[in-house]
């Protein structure tokens, strides 16, 4: 491993600013975003409910997902620099990432309830299962690939951390 660190050194770099580019991004325009959105939902007088059942979604997931983009690059530099410690944010980032797959169960949920309001507005040529599952199943799969990464790295990173204290 040591080996492949050390000749990517460069390309990890890359990544590790661009994940904390991204991460940064992530956190802070959401709550631009939600500025903006709750200002048209105001001006417009659209249903708030479900406008704000949306906002919430879309913040509160890229939010999450920034803090672990941020986890990420702190990752890349705890496997590149010579410090024997991870960081904060990678100590709890199982946690993060299983919130990441509670926010998205949420998402499936908000969306199923959505297709039901609009079942019953379509009138019986709309199928809600069909539609349902076109974004269940992928969401589904998503969310049990989350929670393998999030026991993958609870349980690599002491021995990371283990393992760099020993050389």
């Amino acid at each position: 491993m040591n080996e492949f660190i050390a000749k990517n050194k460069r390309l990890l770099k890359i990544y590790y600013i661009a994940a904390l580019i991204m991460g940064w991004m992530l956190i802070v325009l959401p709550g631009v975003k939600t500025a903006l959105l709750v200002l048209n939902i105001l001006r417009l007088g659209q249903n708030r409910m479900v406008m704000m059942g949306t906002v919430l979604e879309i913040v509160i997931s890229q939010i999450i997902l920034g803090v672990f983009l941020l986890a990420v690059a702190q990752y890349i530099r705890f496997l590149t620099s010579g410090s024997y410690k991870a960081g904060g944010l990678l100590r709890y980032i199982d946690k993060i990432i299983y919130l990441y797959a509670i926010v998205k169960g949420a998402q499936i949920i908000f969306i199923y309830i959505r297709l039901e309001i609009q079942a019953v507005d379509a009138g019986p040529y709309f199928s809600v299962w069909g539609s349902f599952t076109t974004y269940a199943i992928p969401a589904i799969a998503f969310i049990m690939v989350l929670v393998g990464l999030g026991q993958i790295l609870k349980r690599s990173i002491p021995v990371i951390e283990e393992s760099k204290t020993l050389v």
